[in-house]
């Protein structure tokens, strides 16, 4: 496979030597059509592995119960039930329906509210004392490549929640379904580094792996990157965009009816990659006996995914 300095090799030689057209607009414009072409179809080569481990929901015991004081984030307990690992999950006291995130964890008695993005929130009722509590986990980020979610499983496929964060704080907003085995999930936006989050639901009772596919975001290229895209579709149509640039820089006319037949050779070649790598995902379409290495005897079988088989 070809890297972005091939690339740039071959649209070179296509195009030809033009002060009009440096290596670095070049190579701005391989990007942005990489880009696109990327983007625009769900190749074989962006899927990825996925796992995520989602975390049992803890509840509070007659020894554990906590206090909470108005105007303060500290929430205290009688006994000593945080972790440190803790800190970021979700808590809820009762007698306050809604959820505070744990921004976090001082000793194994004391946590600290918070709003999930590093600063603190308060204890919005009364002060109360004896207090069950629960802690969970429904938020879970995604590895820093991942564009979107292809997949997810757990003791049976899971679903992408319909309607998304809107439907599921409509029918649950308090999270107070349980479950041993998460059913759906949803993208949850972006944790505060940046990366892609999914929410899971219901919320989790057991300590269970979670395992699917993603695909995986746009990667920026340098000079010695390997391109996964087809080589001639990126060269034609990166050359196109070279073409209209010195159009609309000179006025050459020439320019632009030059990008207009590579243009139509990028089209072809996409067409073409995009069957072949769809043949690579698609379900079988025949079956057959394979011939064993054994000659009058038939063992074992052969498959295609040609779909194009008349």
């Amino acid at each position: 496979m070809a890297t972005r300095a091939d690339i740039l090799a071959d649209v070179k030689g296509l195009v030809g030597t033009d002060p009009h057209a440096s290596d670095a607009e070049i190579n701005t414009l391989i990007q942005t059509r990489f880009d696109r072409i990327y983007e625009s179809w769900s190749w074989s080569r962006r899927l990825r592995d996925l796992t995520i481990s989602p975390i049992a929901q803890v509840s509070s015991t007659s020894t554990t119960l906590v206090t909470a004081t108005i105007n303060s984030p500290v929430i205290t307990s009688a006994g000593t039930p945080f972790t440190t690992a803790m800190a970021g999950r979700h808590i809820a006291i009762s007698g306050e329906v809604m959820y505070f995130f744990i921004d976090s964890v001082t000793s194994t008695a004391v946590v600290r509210l918070g709003d999930g993005e590093g600063t603190e929130v308060n204890w919005p009722a009364a002060t109360a004392a004896s207090k069950t509590w629960r802690v969970f986990q429904t938020l879970y980020t995604l590895p820093s490549t991942a564009e979107s979610v292809v997949s997810l499983v757990g003791a049976n496929p899971m679903t992408e929640y319909d309607g998304g964060r809107e439907a599921l704080d409509a029918a649950d907003p308090y999270r107070l379904t349980t479950g041993s085995d998460p059913l759906h999930w949803l993208y949850a936006g972006e944790d505060t580094s940046s990366a892609r989050q999914v929410e899971i639901w219901p919320v989790p009772t057991a300590a269970r792996l979670l395992r699917g596919q993603f695909l995986r975001a746009t990667p920026t290229l340098a000079a010695t990157t390997t391109i996964p895209v087809s080589r001639a579709q990126l060269v034609y149509l990166t050359t196109a965009d070279v073409l209209n640039m010195l159009h609309a820089k000179t006025g050459d006319e020439s320019y632009r009816q030059l990008a207009l037949f590579y243009v139509r050779e990028g089209d072809a070649a996409t067409s073409e990659s995009r069957f072949t790598d769809q043949e690579r995902l698609s379900l079988p379409a025949s079956l057959g006996r394979a011939l064993s290495q054994r000659r009058g005897v038939g063992e074992g079988y052969w498959v295609t995914h040609d779909r194009d088989l008349g």
